[in-house]
C-alpha cells in the first residue's frame, strides 16, 4: 500500500480509508506526557466520584474527552493528516475514541492498576 492511500478519504462515506480510531487511540496510550496530564487525572477522578463501579463505557468514556482533544491536537501536529482539521477531527469521532479508551482501559482502572504506587 502507498502512504498516499493511507491518508486519503474514502469520497462516499467521508471516511479516512485507514482506520483512524484505532491510530489516534494507540498515539494516545503511547504518550507518556498525555497519560501524566490527561489519563491519571482522568482515572483519579472517576474513581473519586465511583462512576467506575457503576461499570458503564457511556458514563466513563466523556471523561476522556480532554485526553483526546489534547491527542488530535499532537497527533495533528506530527502527522499532518490530510484534509480540513475541523473535517478529520469530529465530535464523532472524538467521542469514538474516548469510548474505546474507556472500554480498553475500564477493567485495568477497576483492578487499581493505574493507582499511586507506595514506595
Amino acid at each position: 500500500m502507498l502512504l498516499k492511500e493511507l491518508f486519503t478519504y474514502d469520497d462516499e462515506n467521508n471516511t479516512p480509508k485507514y482506520d483512524l480510531i484505532d491510530d489516534i487511540t494507540f498515539f494516545i496510550d503511547n504518550d507518556d506526557t498525555l497519560h501524566k496530564e490527561y489519563f491519571l487525572p482522568a482515572v483519579h477522578e472517576l474513581k473519586r466520584k465511583k462512576v467506575i463501579d457503576r461499570n458503564s463505557i457511556d458514563e466513563i468514556a466523556p471523561a476522556f474527552k480532554s485526553l483526546v482533544k489534547r491527542g488530535f491536537e499532537m497527533y495533528n501536529e506530527k502527522y499532518k493528516p490530510t484534509g480540513k482539521t475541523e473535517q478529520v477531527f469530529t465530535e464523532k469521532l472524538l467521542l469514538s475514541i474516548a469510548r474505546k479508551l474507556a472500554e480498553k482501559h475500564l477493567d485495568y482502572i477497576k483492578s487499581g492498576h493505574y493507582d499511586p504506587k507506595e514506595a
